[in-house]
């Protein structure tokens, strides 16, 4: 094989292999302190991956932007426990739920 084939070759099975694949990264590269929280409309905890070695705490504002919290800093502490305590009691009345007498 000529010097010409094999740059073709190895030309197009790189294109090949990257073409497949998205970059991945982590999703927050700054992050703030605090967001106010009457603007937060939900928050998206994103464990550490094989491509992100850190936990990635997203606030999902109402305008459907989105702002990358420090995880371990007071403000997110108090989100996550504030959230954590309204996801427990929503399970706790979708289960037992409203009871009602037959008359």
């Amino acid at each position: 094989m000529n010097t010409a084939t094999r740059c073709i070759i190895l030309l197009a099975c790189a294109a090949i292999c990257t073409s497949n694949s998205p970059i991945l990264n982590c999703r927050c590269v700054k992050n703030s302190d605090a967001v106010s929280r009457h603007l937060i409309a939900r928050i998206k905890q994103l464990p550490p991956r094989w491509y992100c070695n850190r936990e990635e705490l997203i606030a999902v504002l109402k305008d459907g932007s989105e702002k990358c919290l420090a995880p371990n800093g007071r403000f997110a502490q108090a989100i996550k426990r504030y959230y954590r305590t309204q996801r427990a009691m929503t399970r706790q009345t979708s289960t037992t739920g409203p009871k009602t007498t037959a008359a």
